[in-house]
């Protein structure tokens, strides 16, 4: 969304406080879901989690890292690594990271036509970088 401000981002209504004037719990459905209307057009997004999403596909995600209970190490990062063929395993392997990038497969595997992964910049490499360029990824910072 170009023309939208950090502002204008923080106050969709998918961040604002779902709590009425009553103890009536909100559906789930108004929780996950925002209209966002730029330059005339609209769409209806969708904010839900991997796991609620599984077995479904969609136009496109936007699939934000995370970092992993146990082993603490950032989805986002480590398949990004596993992509470009670098290793990130000092010694032994960890037992939780397989089922870690299985996660982020799933996420990954969901939209049909757009795939963006949100990572912080100071954690990508730049020789990894520089390989999804060159294998037809775009790379944009946000910051």
């Amino acid at each position: 969304m170009p023309e939208t401000t950090l502002e204008a981002f923080a106050a969709l209504a998918v961040f604002a406080d779902p709590t009425g004037d009553d103890d009536a719990p909100v559906p789930k459905s108004l929780l996950r879901t925002c209209a966002v209307a730029a330059g005339g057009r609209s769409v209806s997004v969708t904010v839900d989690t991997v796991g609620n999403t599984k077995g479904e596909t969609q136009l496109a995600t936007l699939y934000l890292e995370s970092i992993g209970r146990y082993s603490k190490r950032f989805d986002v990062v480590e398949a990004i690594a596993r992509q470009t063929g670098r290793k990130t395993v000092k010694g032994k392997p960890l037992k939780t990271l397989p089922a870690q990038m299985r996660h982020a497969y799933v996420g990954f595997s969901r939209p049909t036509r757009f795939l963006c992964l949100a990572v912080n910049s100071e954690r990508l490499n730049a020789d990894d970088r520089k390989i999804l360029i060159d294998t037809g990824w775009r790379v944009d910072d946000m910051g």
